[in-house]
């Protein structure tokens, strides 16, 4: 009987090769390995991205975007009547109109709230309400 000993490939993080002893191939755009030694690499998750290939991770999709499917190289944009969304949205059913001005909403986007009294918000999409400057006031809620 002879044994023979074989040496099979390490690759690095990014790469995998199937059956270790076939050349290291970059995981594509959409997936990653985050492993030594990987025999596959993985898809991207739903509200993820990867754009390049050869990646280690995934990102979350920014505001504005969304993804449904995993292994994506990229997020797709709100629809313009719709154009907010928080980071790492799944759906389209996240991408939602904005606060206008005189209101306020997490990542600008309602539910919206009016600002109080003494408070404004003068553009779309604010975040918060800003204090009326020092000597100036104004007596409703909702102002811009």
């Amino acid at each position: 009987v002879t044994y023979a000993r074989t040496l099979r490939l390490i690759c690095d993080e990014g790469s995998y090769s199937e059956d270790g002893f076939q050349p290291c191939v970059a995981c594509p755009a959409g997936n990653y390995s985050n492993t030594k030694a990987a025999t596959a690499c993985l898809p991207c998750g739903v509200s993820e991205f990867n754009a390049l290939a050869q990646q280690t991770a995934c990102v979350t999709c920014p505001p504005g975007t969304f993804n449904h499917r995993e292994g994506q190289s990229s997020c797709t944009d709100c629809p313009v009547a719709s154009p907010r969304s928080p980071p790492g949205s799944s759906s389209v059913a996240n991408c939602t109109d904005f606060c206008h001005t005189g209101t306020y909403g997490v990542f600008g986007a309602p539910p919206c709230l009016p600002c109080l009294e003494g408070e404004y918000a003068p553009a779309n999409a604010s975040e918060a309400c800003t204090p009326c400057p020092l000597g100036t006031y104004q007596g409703s809620q909702g102002a811009s």
